[in-house]
């Protein structure tokens, strides 16, 4: 296995400018946006990095195009660019993976096909892990900046996904419907839906828009600052591996974080994630015991899911959720 020398973001950032010069502007945009879903998805969905991507995670990222709505033609065309960028990495030592020169679409010795609905891994089927209430507040508790405090409770209170809280500017936000517009991709042009925030979120945005603790934050240049809402000290955003670490670590400092799994290079994968808080914030809106109760068709526009069998996995919850409903409704 090879050293790995660069994040993913910056391998998907090399390879997009080197298509960028070496094919049309249309085939450039595929690229870019095939990739960078891509990456999104290893890192909230199946928490791994490109040296770890084998033939099941292009299975399960085929069924995830495909439960998403994505025509057959369309998933052939962003495995294909995928595969690109992998390639283009492992021959230039930065990944390590097997792929078949001759495949169109696979990665690998076995051409993935696309037209049939692909099974998905065990890690799937597991029932959807969320938290309480109480484990959200000491994750916030734990927190110990105005940023990571506002990152948190944005993600619990809109169910946004990790990448989509990364692309949010302040331009997007109105302050007095206390909405965001969400900028998202699902179909072949950019899309955007509302979601809607809490009163007590204010305070925190206004110390950290109103009272300058964003500019503070950062040191990037502020004549390159493109206004998004998340900075870090380096850049004026904040990607979605960065998000996902503020939370895998503020839960960590909070006690309640576990390992999910190891993966093959023996890291552990947590089981508190950005991902997490969005199961949380959907579970929450269902479960009665949480004033939950918002209809399934409601939870689905605001989790920006194209298919209803999609939020409705949210239904399914744990066991000791249904024993207590069973005694709470006894006649």
């Amino acid at each position: 296995m090879s050293q790995k020398k660069i994040t993913d973001e910056k391998i998907v950032e090399k390879y997009i400018s080197h298509t960028e010069t070496n094919k049309s502007d249309s085939w450039a945009y595929d690229v870019t946006r095939s990739c960078n879903r891509f990456l999104e998805w290893c890192q909230e969905e199946r928490f791994v990095n490109f040296d770890s991507v084998d033939s099941t995670v292009i299975v399960d990222y085929v069924t995830y195009l495909k439960d998403e709505g994505y025509a057959d033609s369309s998933i052939s065309k962003y495995l294909g660019c995928v595969r690109g960028m992998l390639i283009y990495a492992d021959r230039r030592d930065w990944i390590d993976i097997e792929y078949d020169e001759d495949a169109r679409t696979g990665l690998y010795t076995e051409r993935i096909d696309v037209s049939y609905q692909a099974e998905k891994s065990k890690q799937d089927e597991e029932e959807v892990y969320y938290l309480d209430k109480e484990q959200v507040q000491d994750i916030i508790d734990a927190s110990d900046s105005i940023r990571d405090r506002l990152l948190i409770k944005l993600l619990y209170q809109t169910g946004i996904r990790a990448g989509e809280a990364s692309r949010i500017r302040l331009e997007d936000i109105d302050r007095d419907e206390q909405k965001i517009k969400i900028r998202t991709e699902k179909t072949e042009s950019l899309e955007t839906r509302p979601v809607y925030y809490q009163s007590n979120l204010e305070p925190l945005l206004y110390d950290w828009l109103d009272m300058g603790q964003r500019v503070a934050c950062t040191n990037a240049p502020i004549e390159r600052d493109e206004g998004h809402l998340l900075v870090t000290r380096q850049r004026d955003w904040m990607g979605a591996e960065k998000v996902n670490k503020i939370v895998i670590n503020r839960a960590e400092d909070a006690g309640i974080q576990k390992v999910r799994y190891v993966d093959k290079q023996g890291n552990d994968r947590k089981r508190v994630t950005a991902h997490t808080l969005r199961h949380t914030f959907a579970c929450h809106r269902i479960l009665k015991e949480y004033g939950g109760g918002m209809p399934i068709r409601f939870l689905q526009k605001l989790l920006g899911h194209s298919k209803i069998e999609t939020t409705e996995k949210y239904l399914v919850v744990r066991e000791s959720d249904v024993k207590e409903a069973y005694f709470d409704y006894l006649p």
